[in-house]
């Protein structure tokens, strides 16, 4: 087994060392005369069997993660690419952070002590979310006084359609709309928290303190 013509294919031999090749001469035309044999051992190592496993498949950009394969043997050397365009890292286990949403194939190459080679890739990929950047403004007037104590916040957050809204209004209550209008009842300082959710759970959030002056501009706490 294994031989073709005179050529050897492992692939197609036995694992192990019960491989004979047998070369053997006569003479033509007279096949039975002046017989000669040689003959050689050859030992076939199996590929090595590894997999890759993670301890996490996915989540919100950044997001680390430990790939390992169980079944390499500490004698040999592995090469993680990753697939996400960083260099690829050495090592039988290995932890990366995955900065940019995407979805990433992880391929692990090992050779074990005596030089073969086997591969293993992640079977499901790495998938990493993108996360909301909340932000918001809001008018009409840069300065506000309870004579017009009505603010319009205007939601900034990137991207605005992809997400979910909550808003914290200082003390008084929570809205979930995307643009709030606000009528403020008292002059005071006022700290308003945005909190964006993506469809995927990943959040983010911000905030930013209102004053609510007297009509002559000055808050009196």
């Amino acid at each position: 087994d294994g031989m073709t013509g005179s050529i050897f294919n492992p692939a197609n031999a036995n694992i192990g060392n019960n491989n004979f090749v047998i070369y053997e001469t006569h003479s033509v035309p007279t096949y039975s005369l002046c017989k000669d044999t040689s003959m050689m051992r050859v030992n076939v190592n199996d590929m090595p069997n590894v997999s890759v496993v993670t301890n996490k498949q996915k989540g919100c950009a950044p997001v680390e993660v430990v790939l390992n394969s169980p079944d390499a043997s500490s004698t040999g050397v592995g090469k993680w690419y990753l697939g996400d365009g960083s260099e690829p890292m050495d090592g039988l286990s290995v932890s990366h952070i995955f900065t940019k949403p995407g979805t990433y194939t992880v391929t692990f190459n090992y050779k074990d002590a005596i030089g073969c080679d086997g591969q293993a890739i992640l079977p499901n990929p790495i998938i990493v979310h993108e996360v909301p950047i909340a932000e918001f403004n809001y008018g009409p007037y840069e300065e506000i006084t309870i004579s017009e104590p009505e603010v319009q916040f205007s939601n900034q957050t990137t991207v605005l359609g992809n997400n979910t809204y909550q808003w914290q209004i200082g003390n008084l209550y929570q809205s979930n709309d995307v643009n709030p209008y606000v009528v403020f009842p008292k002059i005071g300082k006022y700290e308003i928290t945005l909190t964006a959710t993506s469809v995927n759970g990943c959040k983010d959030k911000v905030s930013h303190v209102i004053e609510i002056k007297n009509d002559f501009g000055v808050y009196i706490p």
